[in-house]
């Protein structure tokens, strides 16, 4: 049956607006499960399982007639009246409730549905009754994303605390009669001596007691037409009394409905199976403190429809369901909602005016004063100055207007009008220090930057004190100014100084403890580049026809990369002489008189100002160039940079020497060690790596308890291959068979080796008798394959092998020359059985 909708209602609540589109496509569920009305209860509960679905719709000519829930499962289960061949209209809920689509204008009348009517399933339908889709809270939920009324409530405002439990012991068959007598979705296992099920105490009337209703949990319960007064598992406090969970014990597990339904589906005896088998554990918890949106998203994340809420010690304390959440969206609630967050509003704006009348009371106790601070003496480049608190009236003496570049006969700035002569990036801090001051009295001390009207910026050290009024509050700041400039252009001479020196220090450090060239030069280029405060650093390294190409680039973010590109289009044999001599380029602006056209190009292409470029040299030879680019203004390069680049570049090419040697020598080792452990004319390994090998193996199976298997094989009649034709070909021979070897072997671990003359040994770790044959096998078809050799002169067939396999579990009693020896012996007997077989131990 269609619902009707109402405009009016006892209380009046604004409508939650969506367009009919925008319902109809994040509101509804357009993927669900449907089955024809003659189809079993074992296939529709089978189906269920298998999707995952709490529901299903049932057609009958394309018409809806009925819907089957996971409740009605557990309803069935409990009564012992599910018959698996029943057929699915004998059962289900009929009619349904269903929503016409033309009612999706408006989601409040929606939500009101399923309070009303009790259910957890509104299927939409068309004016024809063709099934579009179906509601549910959950889909209401991630519709409206109540992030914000979520996260003004606790876990604790709407969780369940009385829960339904039961014994690890308990049969699946009890707890859907459990869930069936209670109305929940799901029993909470608990350890011996706490489980109960026993959790509807009788009220003196000898009726249910009265449950006490959590905030804005007391409507929405969730269930189909049939499940209309049975309220979800996460609304138990429907029904249950507050004291049913005892104290200090931990959960175990939870069985839900969705268990059941699977548990039916894949056909187990559920009177016979205990809840400590199928029960979901370790459980997904959390805090009563925790707030309603992050257990949300938790749920979301996992996919789960319930968390269990556990207390300081892990104790239970109740259950939060999907629908807990959903209960927030009632309009009845959420106008309870509104009230308390209009009254946190009105606490705010009361304390926010009371913080502005504070600091409004001390702006105006800077309001100047007319009278001068007499105690300011007139120092050599010093000026003083006076602050009235209550006026905020500025005094400066004839120096102070000399240092900040005015006139001394004009008016003295206001303390507004002073401050903004500071740098903008010193005028916080000037705030906060005479705040400061005025507040606690203290003398204050404050190098600043100044603005003057020239452009120039000057430095100042700002010193004050405070004179203090008959009530204690500061009723004066006064002090003196002092013109700094000179001083902190030696500072910074000196601590520029200081930075080259570090920096260099840090390059030779890192090119003595590392040999990675390309780490030392990606370090190199983000270093120079903070130092300089360039835009773009790049290291090149010179290619086929002298072009350098940009190996290495640090560049601001909104420049272009020249990564992969050429650094400078001028690269002839006068400009590579002059970077081998050790010679710097600096260039401070773009100049035409004294660039190529080609050059010119080059600069405007990546938005190039400035630039001091130098070259690195790998001993005598020019190995690259080091550029450091200005891409927003030009540079005036300093003679001391230009002297910085180039003790870098000379660090730089000493690490460029160093890798090489370290790389010349890593390919050398390389080379002994693949020479010392294999066979130099097959290319697999020789005997002395196979010993190794096989012991290292043999000690890993035998902690492991795994097989180990060793082939031994010999190529068969190879002394007459050999006298037949000649070494040359013999050798080839080896080669060849080598190789077949290695591509009939699939996995990492499987190792093949030269084990002397004509005979090579397979070593096969976790490897079964079964499996060294299939091994072996493969590589007899890899031997039928080899059409380039001569055929065997004793049999004038292709040339064969003989295997002898062995294989053992290894233990510490026993060592490998005890598996080589087997191996050995099942060779002996493949030859004597007449070659080109294989034998066991």
């Amino acid at each position: 049956m269609q619902v009707p909708f109402h405009s009016g209602s006892q209380r009046q609540v604004a409508q939650v607006q969506f367009s009919r589109q925008q319902l109809f496509a994040e509101g509804v569920l357009h993927q669900f499960l449907r089955v024809e009305s003659t189809a079993s209860i074992a296939h529709v509960v089978h189906t269920m399982s298998e999707a995952r679905s709490s529901f299903v719709l049932v057609l009958q000519a394309e018409k809806l007639v009925g819907i089957f829930t996971e409740r009605d499962v557990v309803r069935a289960i409990a009564r012992g009246a599910l018959q698996p061949e029943q057929a699915i209209a004998q059962v289900m809920v009929s009619p349904v409730i269903t929503l016409d689509e033309s009612a999706l204008d408006d989601l409040l009348p929606v939500l009101q549905t399923f309070r009303q009517h009790q259910i957890r399933h509104l299927p939409v339908v068309n004016s024809q009754g063709q099934v579009l889709g179906v509601m549910t809270p959950n889909s209401i939920r991630n519709l409206l994303q109540p992030s914000d009324l979520l996260k003004f409530r606790q876990v604790s405002d709407v969780m369940v605390s009385r829960v339904v439990s039961a014994l690890p012991t308990a049969s699946v068959a009890e707890l859907a009669r459990q869930m069936a007598h209670h109305h929940v979705s799901c029993v909470v296992i608990m350890p011996a001596a706490s489980a109960s099920t026993e959790l509807l105490p009788v009220a003196p009337s000898g009726r249910p007691a009265d449950p006490i209703q959590p905030p804005l949990a007391a409507s929405l319960p969730e269930a189909s037409l049939p499940e209309a007064s049975l309220p979800e598992a996460s609304l138990p406090e429907a029904s249950l009394p507050e004291a049913s969970l005892p104290e200090s014990l931990t959960p175990l597990g939870i069985v839900t409905e969705q268990d059941l339904v699977r548990l039916h589906a894949d056909g187990l005896d559920l009177a016979q199976t205990q809840a400590a088998e199928v029960m979901s554990t370790p459980l997904l918890q959390t805090s009563p403190h925790q707030s309603l949106w992050s257990a949300y998203q938790q749920m979301q994340e996992n996919r789960i429809r319930r968390l269990v809420v556990v207390g300081s010690q892990g104790e239970l304390v109740g259950i939060l369901t999907q629908t807990s959440v959903v209960h927030m969206l009632d309009p009845i609630e959420l106008c309870e909602v509104i009230r308390a967050l209009q009254s946190t509003v009105t606490q705010k704006n009361d304390a926010l005016h009371q913080e502005i009348r504070r600091r409004q009371v001390l702006t105006d106790a800077l309001a100047g004063s007319e009278a001068r601070l007499m105690e300011a003496q007139a120092l050599t480049h010093m000026g003083s100055w006076e602050l009235d608190v209550a006026t905020q009236h500025v005094t400066w003496s004839t120096e102070l207007f000399y240092i900040f570049g005015l006139d001394p006969t004009q008016p003295a700035p206001t303390l507004a009008e002073n401050t903004q002569q500071y740098h903008p990036e010193d005028r916080p801090r000037l705030g906060r220090i005479l705040t400061e001051a005025i507040a606690s009295g203290r003398p204050f001390r404050l190098q600043a930057r100044i603005l003057r009207p020239d452009g120039s910026i000057r430095h100042i050290e700002v010193r004050g004190r405070a004179r203090f009024a008959p009530d204690g509050s500061v009723a004066k700041l006064f002090g003196t100014a002092q013109d700094i400039t000179d001083q902190k252009q030696l500072e910074n001479l000196l601590r520029s100084q200081v930075k080259q020196q570090r920096l260099l220090a840090s390059m030779t450090q890192r090119i003595r403890q590392s040999l990675d060239l390309d780490a030392i030069l990606s370090t190199t280029v983000q270093e120079v580049r903070q130092f300089f405060r360039a835009d773009r650093v790049l290291i090149g390294q010179f290619g086929e026809n002298w072009r350098c190409g940009v190996v290495v680039e640090s560049v601001d973010a909104d420049q272009p990369r020249m990564l992969g590109m050429t650094i400078d289009p001028e690269a002839d044999e006068a400009w590579l002489a002059f970077y081998t001599q050790g010679n710097a380029r600096a260039i401070a602006q773009l100049d035409p008189a004294n660039l190529s056209p080609e050059a010119i190009a080059y600069w405007n292409q990546f938005q190039i100002q400035a630039a001091l470029t130098v070259g690195l040299l790998q001993g005598d030879r020019l190995w690259g160039l080091l550029s450091v680019q200005q891409c927003r203004q030009p540079r005036q390069w300093e003679r001391t940079e230009i002297g910085l680049i180039q003790q870098l570049a000379t660090q730089v090419g000493i690490a460029i020497q160093q890798s090489e040697l370290y790389r010349q020598l890593q390919y050398a080792n390389q080379e002994l060690a693949y020479l010392a452990t294999h066979d130099q004319l097959t290319r697999v390994a020789n005997r002395r790596y196979l010993d190794d090998y096989i012991q290292q193996e043999w000690n890993r199976a035998a902690r492991e308890g795994a097989p180990l298997s060793l082939v031994l094989c010999d190529i068969d009649h190879f002394k007459q291959y050999n006298d037949t034709y000649g070494h040359l070909v013999g050798d080839e021979c080896l080669v060849e068979i080598a190789a077949a070897i290695g591509r009939a072997l699939r996995r990492p671990a499987d190792f093949v080796a030269r084990y002397g003359g004509e005979e090579f040994a397979i070593v096969l770790p976790n490897t079964n008798r079964s499996g060294v044959v299939r091994v072996v096998q493969g590589i007899r078809r890899e031997l039928r394959k080899l059409t380039v050799l001569p055929p065997s002169p004793v049999t004038g067939a292709p040339s064969t092998l003989s295997f002898g396999i062995a294989s053992v579990i290894p233990s510490s009693l026993s060592s490998p020359l005890h598996l080589i020896d087997q191996a050995d012996q099942a060779l002996y007997r493949a030859k004597a059985r007449g070659r080109d077989r294989y034998c066991l131990d």
